[in-house]
């Protein structure tokens, strides 16, 4: 950053936010090794937050799909009429899928149109294998998104292992330009 002081001390590293400020900026191997062990630290905790924000967004569809299969068990299970299932007030026949939108909020949007309902004297009500089929859909789809969390997690405890490896390098480092300068000094007296 253009006429940014990286400063030499351990207080102005921080303020060295780029590599040309780091090349630009006069300080010494400590402080230099510092500053670039507080950028690794940091790119590893934006890509934790940022993998920590997909598996909540995550959460929220896998929660959808859970309460649409909940809501289709209910049908099925308590508004049975022979081989029909009567639908609440206020159902949505949509065949739902579920995404997360910009805001980070749960949507949903029609995939293929709506579940097929009877005509004639069970106009407007579901068939019992129409409604288990579509169960099994969303069922399909949730164990998809379980087994991409399950990949997920893997990928963030790897990142998390990483960030604690420059964590303990960057403590060992200055452990040992610490114990270097302590004997330097007590050399001299």
């Amino acid at each position: 950053m253009p006429g940014m002081d990286a400063g030499v001390s351990a207080g102005g590293i921080f303020e060295a936010r780029s590599t040309e400020a780091l090349l630009t900026a006069p300080m010494d191997l400590e402080a230099l090794i510092f500053t670039v062990m507080s950028m690794r630290l940091s790119a590893a905790d934006e890509a934790i937050s940022g993998q920590i924000d997909e598996m909540r967004a995550r959460l929220a569809v896998k929660d959808a799909y859970r309460a649409r299969i909940q809501e289709l068990q209910t049908m099925v299970g308590e508004h049975t009429d022979g081989h029909y299932v009567i639908p609440p007030t206020g159902f949505d026949p949509r065949k739902l899928e579920f995404t997360v939108d910009e805001d980070g909020e749960v949507a949903s949007f029609s995939e293929d149109g709506a579940l097929p309902v009877g005509t004639g004297e069970h106009d407007g009500n579901f068939l019992v294998d129409d409604l288990h089929h579509e169960i099994d859909r969303l069922q399909t789809r949730l164990d998809a998104l379980n087994s991409d969390s399950e990949v997920a997690m893997i990928r963030l405890n790897q990142d998390v292992s990483r960030r604690q490896q420059i964590t303990t390098l960057c403590s060992n480092m200055m452990s040992n330009f610490h114990n270097t300068a302590m004997a330097a000094i007590n050399n001299i007296k």
